[in-house]
């Protein structure tokens, strides 16, 4: 089997899909799978650049190419490749600077007609309330039904049960596949010193008041319990790092207990990662599955509080397919709550490896093409 992956951007740690993308190419090489990838928006590059890593064929086409410039070179390359699924990794703000993508059914439909494809809905349209962002919704949801009309995927895939049921609203059947952390667990990881509680922020930093709320409480029970313990911000920018530190302090006795960690390899990210008690998410509830930090944390057998609910969901609607995967969660602050979660957390951590999901896609893969073949076998 071939695979061809298009994304937006492939411009290393600087696009959590299309970090994603090239790593689930390379997961699907390591079982005989041969892939290559195009980013078919990529501001990184001007005009197009090609090159060979010994695993995949990379195409990136900038920015700057006219729509015919980019339909030809891609067209160019799908042939070459002659792939027997091309599979569209979907986010609408990689394809148009103002997420209304509106010719790229079209386009690619022009570049992979004869080709099969699969569809993977990293976002959808947007859901806020505003009259501005309600019409940019509709026309974001009329794309996403012109592009399924014109490229008739064999297969849908999307990471959270909300996206599944706003799918089937416009009538696209989604399969669920999670969503892995972009950053590899070290095989020699150890997991958090007793002596410390190491309570870790990663990427997302946005101080909602919730969360705030939630670390007030844990402290103060963690106080009483004579648990030492210590806040770490990972990664992000140095501006929402900041704002998310001043906002920390005004919890009381906790300023000399913040630690600003700044950029890690994957390997040393990781054993920071390993050596957390507790994970913090700023992401609602709802969307929890799609966040590659989440993952991370997942991925290490880290437990994650995620304290904040978006107004119109309910509180018990966990962004996860797997409804083992609620037990990671910690909604109560209290350090035997967090426990409970880290057991858990640990036995399901395989859940979320590169290697497993990969599996997924396969198998889906393979009873879409089982499908399709008893229904031929029926029509002759």
């Amino acid at each position: 089997m071939s695979i061809l992956f298009i994304c937006g951007c492939l411009e290393t740690g600087k696009d959590g899909v299309g970090d994603y993308t090239q790593i689930l190419a390379r997961e699907l090489y390591l079982k005989n799978i041969e892939v290559s990838i195009m980013s078919y928006n990529d501001a990184f590059v001007k005009g197009a650049t090609f090159r060979e890593d010994g695993v995949l064929n990379i195409l990136r086409l900038g920015i700057d190419l006219s729509a015919e410039k980019k339909i030809e070179l891609a067209k160019q390359f799908v042939n070459a490749n002659n792939p027997d699924l091309i599979s569209l990794q979907f986010v609408p703000y990689a394809y148009h600077q103002k997420g209304l993508p509106w010719r790229l059914g079209l386009e690619l439909s022009k570049i992979g007609k004869k080709f099969s494809w699969h569809i993977m809905f990293h976002e959808l349209w947007v859901e806020e309330k505003e009259f501005k962002n309600l019409v940019i919704a509709k026309i974001q949801e009329a794309i996403i039904k012109r592009l399924v009309t014109l490229l008739d995927p064999v297969l849908v895939h999307t990471s959270i049960p909300v996206y599944q049921k706003r799918l089937e609203t416009i009538g696209i059947a989604a399969m669920p596949l999670p969503i892995y952390s972009n950053i590899k667990v070290d095989a020699n990881q150890k997991h958090q010193d007793l002596n410390t509680f190491m309570i870790t922020f990663f990427s997302q930093l946005s101080p909602r008041k919730e969360i705030l709320s939630f670390l007030k409480m844990l402290i103060a029970s963690l106080k009483r319990e004579k648990i030492s313990f210590k806040i770490l911000i990972v990664g992000g920018t140095t501006k929402a790092k900041q704002e998310l530190e001043k906002q920390l302090k005004e919890i009381p006795q906790i300023s000399n207990k913040i630690e600003q960690i700044g950029f890690l390899q994957d390997h040393e990210l990781s054993k920071v990662i390993a050596s957390t008690a507790l994970g913090i998410s700023p992401v609602p509830r709802h969307l929890l599955g799609k966040s590659g930090s989440v993952a991370t944390f997942l991925s290490h057998g880290i437990p994650v509080a995620a304290p904040y609910v978006k107004m119109g969901h309910n509180v018990d609607e966990v962004g996860f397919f797997n409804t083992k995967m609620s037990k990671v969660l910690v909604i109560e602050p209290a350090p035997k709550n967090i426990f409970m979660a880290t057991q858990k957390a640990r036995t399901l951590s395989k859940i979320y490896s590169r290697s497993a999901i990969a599996e997924v896609f396969i198998e889906d893969l393979m009873l879409i093409s089982n499908i399709q073949e008893i229904n031929l076998n029926l029509i002759t």
